[in-house]
């Protein structure tokens, strides 16, 4: 099941549990060949860790397994999302102090996560 959402509340409890048991400190007395893998295992661990606890990492690799390359250098050509970059680059600097920059911020988030959600959920993953 391939949703947006992390449905599993738990996925730093899960990250934690596995970094416990591919620790190199806990396979020490392996082999070298023990260790390596376990290393090796450990770094994609963190990477997959990294990749679903954000949601502009998660929106990205749900879209890649879907075979959709997001080019993040392409230049933007939507109007729309254009004029809304530049009211919100308004908004802060314009802002007075940092509280106003915390909404602006939290606003933007919540706008970005409905948006991967919209998108991806419905009509993209399902």
């Amino acid at each position: 099941d391939r949703g947006y959402d992390v449905k599993d509340t738990n996925l730093e409890g899960k990250y934690k549990d596995w970094q416990k048991k591919l620790h190199p400190d806990l396979v020490h007395s392996k082999s070298e060949k023990e260790r390596d893998f376990a290393a090796g295992q450990s770094a994609l661990v963190i990477e997959a860790y990294r990749t679903l606890s954000k949601p502009l990492p998660r929106a990205l690799y749900l879209l890649q397994l879907e075979g959709i390359h997001v080019d993040e250098e392409k230049t933007i050509n939507d109007p729309e999302l254009l004029m809304e970059m530049m009211e919100i680059r308004e908004a802060v600097s314009e802002a007075g102090d940092s509280e106003t920059l915390k909404k602006i911020q939290s606003q933007v988030l919540l706008y970005i996560i409905t948006q991967c959600h919209y998108h991806l959920s419905g009509s993209i993953i399902g």
